[in-house]
């Protein structure tokens, strides 16, 4: 009826207008749900491009493309059939994506291998977090002991594959320091020169050694590990089922300290022509070259050292003593011939009165090359 303005006109005769119901809720309308961690995936099925949907109460009506509405994020979605030129709009049917529900990773087992210092029995190639850091297992389930873990109690966590599962319950490790250092360990030194006769004593069959800081770690086999050259030895007390191995104690094999022999102090004998004073049988150098000196302690003097200063070195043993300092010794030449001797002939057949003259008793002749001095 349309209402009269109560000056000029009156209320028109009544229109009769049937306005139909909203239409119910399209039917058979259902959602999937997500199929993994964050997939996004979820969807609405059994709808066609007659309806809407909208995300929540408060989300804007989408129209529907198809027969699905695909790559939908978990949460509750609003479906109708949509209004046309005889029909309102439908009522709303409510479907829900649900959310992946994951699985917690298996609570990690791991073992202490002492003698290998890893932890064993993990998923080969997992991740994990150890204290909080993360950390992957090898091919073979081990992971290498860190050494800031000795002593520590470790929260180890398998970490979820970010789709299917998630981090797992911690398990909770203790980890044992590393035992002290073996006492009592000690060497002893070289005894002679190159020896190599040192020795670490105070040691048993439980422990391990090596040379120098870059050596590789061997078994000792009793109570002393002998034979050793001069170095930095270290000891340590091997790995057990229940133990890892100990700090290691180093110790040191000094080298054997020669004494140098004696500087020699040989005195030149004119008349014999040698030089004494020298150990009896000794081995000397005289200006490098090896001699040796007689059961007297001489050595003859050489003709080419006249005029020469020598250098004389006795030799060391070559177990107890080193060279000596140098001794040097001025050699001097062989003087002159004597001036103005001369020889008188024979005078008749074998007169045999030849004679030496200009000649005095500082001097001595021989007869021939062969021949001895006579004074």
């Amino acid at each position: 009826m349309k209402k009269g303005d109560g000056s000029a006109t009156t209320d028109s005769v009544a229109q009769t207008l049937n306005v139909p119901s909203r239409p119910a809720a399209p039917a058979g309308v259902a959602a999937t749900d997500e199929t993994a961690i964050n997939a996004k995936d979820g969807a609405l099925v059994n709808v066609d491009s007659g309806m809407e949907y909208k995300r929540g109460t408060a989300g804007a009506w989408v129209n529907v493309a198809g027969t699905s509405v695909t790559s939908l994020e978990p949460d509750t979605y609003y479906v109708r059939t949509k209004a046309t030129v005889t029909a309102f709009v439908s009522e709303a049917h409510s479907v829900t994506v649900n959310a992946y529900v994951p699985t917690a990773e298996i609570t990690p087992e791991a073992v202490i291998d002492y003698t290998a210092e890893q932890l064993t029995g993990l998923t080969p190639g997992g991740a994990y977090t150890v204290n909080g850091q993360p950390v992957t297992a090898d091919i073979n389930d081990k992971l290498a002991i860190v050494s800031s873990w000795l002593g520590e109690s470790l929260s180890i966590v398998k970490k979820g594959d970010g789709s299917a599962t998630t981090d797992s319950v911690a398990q909770t490790l203790n980890v044992p320091s590393r035992p002290a250092a073996p006492a009592g360990v000690a060497a002893t030194d070289e005894t002679a020169i190159n020896a190599k006769d040192g020795a670490l004593v105070n040691v048993d069959s439980g422990m391990e050694y090596k040379r120098g800081v870059a050596g590789a770690w061997v078994n000792v086999a009793g109570t002393s590990v002998t034979s050793l050259e001069p170095d930095t030895y270290y000891v340590r007390t091997k790995a057990t089922v229940t133990a890892f191995v100990s700090e290691a104690h180093s110790v040191t094999v000094n080298a054997f300290t020669a004494t140098p022999e004696a500087t020699p102090a040989a005195v030149i004998d004119y008349t014999a022509e040698q030089l004494t004073g020298l150990t009896p049988g000794g081995a000397y150098t005289v200006n490098s070259q090896p001699v040796t000196a007689d059961s007297s302690g001489k050595l003859a003097i050489v003709s080419s050292w006249l005029g020469t200063p020598l250098s004389i070195v006795k030799k060391g043993d070559g177990s107890a003593t080193t060279d000596s300092v140098a001794q040097t010794l001025n050699v001097p030449s062989r003087p002159a011939a004597p001036a103005g001797v001369a020889a008188t002939d024979e005078t008749a057949i074998n007169a045999k009165d030849g004679a030496l003259v200009n000649v005095d008793s500082g001097m001595e002749y021989k007869r021939g090359t062969a021949g001895a001095w006579v004074n």
